[in-house]
């Protein structure tokens, strides 16, 4: 089962089960299970195109996942500090597979495009909202770890002040 240790320690670890058995029936079979430290389990697979199950989560969509809410949360702790009040954030993460500088098979290119909504009497700029993701990707966990070209892309991301409290 995963766990964390030690919540306040800089030097925290994770961890996580990840369980794979032979299907008789398909030998192929690249279904799994992965079990995590809040005791989620979710089924997971290989992407369809490496015979796959498609409606199960896949190792490039758990990194999609991981970098998206990392830089998500980073943000929202930004926005805390500055003291402005955030409704709402969505993001739409891609990532381009491709070979790497040392010709291996990698994700190389990540985009997100977030979307945040202020409070109504928050006025933020975009060179504003800009500096804010940059300082969220900056101390993304994640992004940190990845050899990957992780861009957030201000042409699709906005800062809007809502005239209700729905999600956009």
């Amino acid at each position: 089962m995963a766990h964390r240790e030690n919540r306040g320690d800089l030097h925290q670890s994770f961890s996580l089960k990840l369980a794979w058995i032979r299907n008789a029936e398909e030998a192929q079979s690249q279904d799994h299970i992965i079990e995590f430290g809040s005791g989620q389990i979710i089924k997971a697979s290989a992407a369809p195109q490496y015979m796959g199950s498609q409606d199960k989560i896949n190792p490039e969509e758990s990194l999609l996942a991981a970098i998206s809410a990392c830089h998500m949360l980073s943000f929202l702790t930004v926005a805390r500090k500055m003291r402005l009040e955030v409704i709402s954030y969505s993001d739409n993460t891609t990532a381009k597979l491709g070979k790497n500088r040392d010709n291996r098979i990698a994700i190389t290119h990540i985009t997100m495009a977030p979307q945040v909504s202020f409070k109504s009497c928050d006025t933020v700029s975009e060179a504003r909202l800009a500096k804010m993701h940059h300082i969220a990707h900056n101390n993304c966990f994640i992004a940190n770890s990845l050899s990957s070209d992780v861009q957030i892309d201000m042409h699709n991301s906005s800062a809007t002040i809502p005239t209700d409290n729905k999600l956009i």
